[in-house]
């Protein structure tokens, strides 16, 4: 059975441009892992930075450090819901899976240890089960999941607590453990506070595997990416599926399309802004009153959903509002363009950083400090959204979006666009 893909006529506006703001967002904290030694990312301390590089860490924190994700997993949800709609199961699973294929490149291959693909994909496959439900229903749904996901957090910490002396004791939660198991927790606890306070022989010897050679890069980068996906079950799955659910109802309430009136968006923007700030500026404060100990930090959080959240809202309910009343329209156009190719996008940002960061290329994995990453983030941005709005006038789709549609169609759709 053969199924014409869809309509490019029947976009969405709002979805490109989010979906465009939301992919260059995403490089404001895959620089950082892209860019530096991965400890940095969880634990800012360290590297020693300057007062710039601080200042850049909590505005980064307080503004884009989960937002970012949680607005692409609210597109993606979204994303879904257009896709599969009169149209049989078996092209949203053949889709799903030609994703998955490019996110096993993209975190192997290209050395993205930090590949959202792969986890995109797999969620993918689920997501489809839930796109008849009503959108009340998936909201409730939603925050179970974050509630659950929440819980999680919280219970991690009780558990690293519990664990942060266990070569000194026996038991655990007041239970006793057999020598084997308390081996195994100590290699754990070793495993998991190496993580925020590595040795400087860490540090070194990560950089050199990623700076050497291609080869040395890929066989560090596969046990990072191995050792994240084992962890998906415990923390990520949780996370992305519940803000994708999240996001497909708000599509069933038209919320995404820009459906309700202007005052929504407005008050959108207003509470989200509050309450994301106001919650990240307090984790962001308590990470720095504890030098970053784990216990302050995002995996061991109640409130870390509720603040990426808030922000995540605010950003939606700006950007709504800036395309009901019409402005920014140049603006608009580019990050239009910039969301109409967010795959190619991703895998152009993994590249760059596979170019100038890795043994492939310049070798230049922790050699710049936070602000002057955020100088090669600014050249990114520019070129994305130049080179977007430069290939959209000239084809119907981004290059990995093309063969996507082709692989997932089993026919690849015109790509020059007629003149």
């Amino acid at each position: 059975m053969t199924e014409s893909p869809t309509n490019l006529n029947n976009r969405i506006e709002t979805l490109d441009v989010l979906r465009g703001f939301a992919v260059l967002g995403i490089l404001l904290l895959n620089i950082l892992m892209f860019g530096q030694v991965s400890f940095y990312y969880l634990n800012p301390s360290v590297i020693q930075g300057t007062l710039t590089d601080w200042i850049i860490w909590a505005l980064i924190d307080i503004s884009a450090e989960g937002a970012m994700r949680a607005l692409f997993s609210i597109l993606f949800g979204a994303g879904v819901l257009l896709f599969t709609k009169n149209k049989p199961a078996s092209f949203h699973f053949k889709r799903s899976l030609w994703l998955l294929c490019f996110g096993i490149v993209d975190a192997y291959f290209l050395l993205w240890f930090g590949d959202i693909l792969i986890l995109y994909a797999l969620i993918s496959f689920v997501l489809f089960f839930f796109k008849e439900l009503k959108p009340q229903t998936l909201l409730i749904i939603s925050i179970v999941l974050l509630a659950f996901n929440s819980l999680i957090s919280f219970g991690t910490g009780k558990f690293l607590n519990e664990i942060k002396d266990i070569d000194q004791k026996n038991t655990i939660f007041n239970l006793n453990i057999s020598e084997d198991k308390k081996k195994d927790l100590i290699e754990l606890r070793d495993l998991i506070y190496g993580v925020f306070n590595p040795t400087p022989d860490d540090i070194r010897n990560e950089l050199n595997q990623r700076k050497e050679s291609y080869t040395s890069a890929f066989i560090w980068n596969m046990h990072e990416k191995n050792l994240a996906i084992k962890s998906y079950i415990f923390s990520s799955f949780w996370d992305v599926i519940s803000v994708m659910i999240l996001g497909m109802s708000l599509f069933k309430y038209r919320i995404l399309q820009g459906g309700l009136s202007s005052l929504f968006y407005l008050r959108l923007m207003i509470v989200g802004f509050l309450v994301g700030v106001s919650v990240n500026s307090f984790e962001v404060w308590s990470a720095f009153e504890s030098n970053n100990s784990i216990f302050a930090s995002r995996i061991t959080s109640l409130t870390y959903d509720v603040g990426r959240l808030g922000m995540a809202f605010s950003y939606l309910g700006l950007i709504i509002l800036i395309i009901k009343f019409d402005k920014a329209l140049k603006l608009r156009y580019h990050l239009s363009n910039v969301g109409k190719m967010a795959l190619t996008n991703y895998l152009f940002q993994s590249i760059f950083g596979l170019i100038l960061f890795s043994g492939a290329g310049f070798s230049l994995v922790g050699e710049l400090s936070r602000s002057q990453l955020y100088i090669v983030v600014f050249c990114i941005w520019v070129y994305q959204l130049n080179f977007s709005s430069w290939w959209m006038s000239r084809y119907n789709f981004g290059p990995f979006e093309w063969i996507w549609r082709g692989l997932t169609y089993s026919k690849f759709p015109k790509l020059i666009k007629a003149k």
